[in-house]
């Protein structure tokens, strides 16, 4: 005979169980399982708690959570990291370890706007940049074209000017 505790799990707190027990009331060893709250209960013979009771994370629109697959789940192999972005109440599902919280490095929430990654962003704005100058109208190219061959000579004729000087000062 033990002492066993009561576990008792309120709306925002999960638990993991080892060797939870089946539906035929057999334990399930190597297995594990979720409990999320609200509820209360013992742990049966053959099932212990793993670690402790933990907290919903609870994930604003500024912030994400980083994720590390610890086992399979399909379409990801193991070993694969993930990103699950708020707003939202996450509980990892045992397959998973929460590697790291991440904030938004910009974030807009008048326009909905949160930008996590920066080298995402860049990369965005690059092929929106591309799209537009692939896009332009030939008046729009030739005055461009103009100006940049204007500028060319300017910079030529300053360049060639300050050879020339740096040369006679020799």
């Amino acid at each position: 005979i033990a002492t066993v505790s009561l576990i008792v799990l309120t709306a925002q707190q999960y638990c993991v169980i080892d060797a939870p027990w089946d539906d035929n009331g057999e334990p399930q060893r190597g297995r594990k399982e979720v409990r999320r709250g609200p509820a209360t209960f013992f742990v049966r013979p053959g099932e212990s708690l793993d670690g402790s009771v933990k907290n919903v994370e609870l994930l604003n629109a500024a912030s994400a959570l980083q994720l590390l697959l610890l086992s399979p789940l399909p379409p990801h192999p193991a070993g694969s990291n993930l990103y699950v972005y708020g707003p939202a109440a996450y509980v990892p599902p045992v397959e998973v370890k929460i590697v790291k919280r991440i904030r938004a490095k910009v974030a807009i929430p008048a326009l909905n706007l949160y930008i996590f990654f920066f080298g995402r962003f860049f990369a965005a704005a690059f092929l929106l940049f591309v799209l537009w100058w692939a896009t332009r109208s030939p008046a729009a190219v030739a005055d461009t074209d103009a100006e940049l061959s204007a500028l060319s000579a300017n910079v030529t004729e300053a360049v060639a000017e300050v050879v020339s000087e740096t040369m006679n000062e020799l």
